[in-house]
């Protein structure tokens, strides 16, 4: 018996150690399973925009930073994505993400220089200029003729488009221009003027921001567009994983735009929900 002892023990403490590194495998597998996508997750789980004052788009005193910063935001979330945003002038804004010291800016239209320097997203907005008017005042125009018997606020410096610069120019619409663009709105208000050529959610942030409910009442926006442009997310050609984000927003905005969230979100900026500060 005491031989047949000493055999077994070598015997059964092999078959501990077999025992043992049984449970340490899946343990090991399940840990690799749990670290391995959190890795890969962390090379593209926070991302830096560099952007500036533009209410009611972006502006860091603005709930959700306006709405645009919103919509970059929920369309990053989509992918898992966090957002830090920088607040800058626009001069240092566009250097921050050309140099790669940021990782992207919001929002920029596309241009040959830009596009050279820099990675451009799918539209985040439409930047459409319209022309706002009393309900008194209101035109159903079709073409500049229409409007040549009334009075239209601008303001200095403003491109409106081609079309309306040379209506402006040749005389065949008569425009008022002042040096502040919500002074426009206050003449409207106050029957000084008879429209006014604005972007328009620029316009709507500007109404909510100046005039009385009443006053705002009065006003309406006419459905023509006198220009658009869009707007995009930039992301900077200096940073490695900069095609990879590029990709991942896009697909976030697409989800975004498709589930109704960018169309609400704007009618919520219309309606002058975004022009609380942040708590």
């Amino acid at each position: 018996m005491a031989y047949f002892t000493h055999e077994i023990r070598p015997y059964e403490n092999h078959m501990k150690r077999i025992t043992e590194w049984l449970w340490v495998i899946p343990i090991i597998l399940t840990s690799s399973t749990l670290i391995l996508p959190s890795i890969v997750m962390a090379e593209n789980k926070a991302i830096t925009i560099s952007t500036g004052e533009w209410p009611p788009f972006l502006s860091e005193k603005m709930k959700y930073h306006g709405v645009v910063a919103r919509i970059i935001s929920e369309s990053f979330a989509q992918q898992n994505i966090q957002v830090t945003y920088g607040w800058f002038p626009w001069k240092r804004t566009y250097s921050n993400v050309k140099n790669g010291s940021w990782d992207a800016s919001a929002i920029w239209a596309i241009t040959e220089d830009r596009s050279r320097e820099l990675l451009f997203s799918d539209p985040v907005i439409e930047n459409k200029t319209v022309l706002f008017f009393r309900k008194d005042s209101y035109i159903d125009w079709t073409s500049y003729e229409d409007l040549s018997g009334i009075v239209i606020g601008a303001t200095n410096g403003y491109f409106n488009g081609i079309e309306f610069d040379k209506a402006e120019k040749s005389g065949l619409i008569t425009v008022e221009r002042t040096s502040t663009e919500s002074h426009n709105f206050k003449k409207l208000a106050a029957n000084r003027i008879d429209a006014v050529v604005a972007e328009i959610d620029t316009g709507y942030e500007i109404m909510h921001r100046l005039l009385k409910p009443k006053q705002i009442e009065s006003i309406i926006v006419s459905p023509h567009k006198i220009a658009s442009f869009t707007n995009h997310l930039v992301i900077s050609k200096k940073i490695k994983n900069g095609e990879e984000l590029l990709s991942k927003f896009n697909k976030g905005l697409k989800q975004l735009t498709e589930n109704g969230k960018v169309d609400q979100y704007l009618i919520e900026s219309r309606n002058g929900l975004y022009n609380q500060a942040n708590e």
